[in-house]
């Protein structure tokens, strides 16, 4: 049976009073413990920077394998993330982290390992664009039109939403 992602209305934190803040931190607590996801709404990301992010990503959907909660990205067949990974194993290549210190950038299948096996899963990993010890490693604008734009400005978008979430939610 599939889990159902529970859905929490997050404007009563953000404009709500100290017991609406430490209701809503207890309803996050409690989907994250027992399922591992949730969807967050009244947010205060705008709708249509939302639909871009997803024209970018595709969809995420939870499911459950076993034991183990997996996250299976959907890439739609029309997202933009498709041509991220469809590039050639040399245009990737060229993204690759600048560091082994740092994972920023595209990582191919076996290269990363959890618990001491393989990870079978290519991925994207980039953080804050002003963070200039760890940078980012980017597609060029000739590879990926509009890639590194669109994550970088939805970085910025989503950065005091997941500041507050990070340093509130131990309330």
């Amino acid at each position: 049976m599939r889990p159902t992602v529970p859905s929490i209305d997050f404007k009563p934190f953000l404009h709500g009073s100290a017991s609406d803040r430490q209701r809503i931190a207890s309803e996050i607590d409690k989907a994250l413990s027992s399922v591992g996801f949730i969807q967050l709404h009244n947010h205060g990301i705008e709708p249509h920077k939302i639909d871009a992010c997803l024209q970018w990503v595709g969809r995420v959907t939870p499911s459950c394998n076993t034991s183990w909660l997996v996250v299976q990205m959907l890439i739609d067949r029309n997202s933009q993330s498709r041509r991220l990974f469809a590039l050639s194993e040399s245009g990737k290549g060229t993204i690759n982290p600048s560091s082994p210190s740092h994972n920023r950038g595209y990582s191919g299948i076996g290269n990363e390992k959890v618990r001491d096996r393989m990870c079978m899963k290519e991925n994207f990993d980039c953080g804050n664009p002003e963070d200039h010890e760890r940078q980012n490693s980017w597609p060029t604008e000739e590879l990926l039109p509009g890639f590194r734009h669109f994550t970088e400005d939805f970085f910025q978008v989503r950065s005091p939403l997941s500041q507050v979430l990070h340093n509130h939610l131990g309330v």
